[in-house]
């Protein structure tokens, strides 16, 4: 986002002013880690000239509707100011324990609708629906590997995901 002032995370960790531009990217590894990128730099300039916070999360499912949710994060600056830190640390704290209501406001949802119902996706959800194909077929994979052949062993299939 070109031409933007910086999230109140940054603005208030750096103590900046004005406008800059803001990138963001997500990678997804199977089979429950994404890190997200979060950054700022100076209108027009380089990614690699500006400020990056790394999220690194990593998701564990216990059961069919609970999950612990690990986190951690990293950065490209005032990494030795621990005033920094602490705000970064408390702010996403903050955002993720938003994103854990709304996470199970979700599952309530989801597990009230009627059958047939299916999600309504926007472009942005792409990476989400992408995430949760790729996951499928991890699921769907490792079932087959255990499904037994008619002679009772088990079959041996490769598990993939793509």
């Amino acid at each position: 986002m070109p031409g933007v002032e910086a999230p109140p995370l940054y603005a208030t960790t750096m103590g900046t002013t004005g406008l800059y531009d803001r990138f963001h990217c997500t990678e997804f590894r199977l089979p429950g880690f994404h890190v997200l990128h979060s950054g700022i730099t100076g209108q027009g300039r380089p990614r690699e000239e500006g400020h990056l916070i790394k999220v690194l999360n990593g998701i564990t499912p216990i059961d069919a509707t609970t999950s612990w949710y690990y986190y951690a994060f990293s950065r490209n600056f005032a990494v030795d100011d621990v005033r920094a830190t602490e705000e970064l640390r408390e702010g996403l704290a903050t955002v993720l324990e938003e994103d854990a209501e709304a996470l199970a406001l979700q599952e309530i949802g989801m597990q009230q609708r009627p059958a047939g119902e299916h999600d309504v996706l926007i472009a942005q959800d792409a990476g989400v629906a992408k995430a949760r194909r790729m996951m499928s077929q991890l699921i769907e994979a490792e079932a087959a590997v255990r499904e037994p052949t008619a002679a009772g062993a088990p079959q041996r299939r490769p598990v993939t995901a793509g």
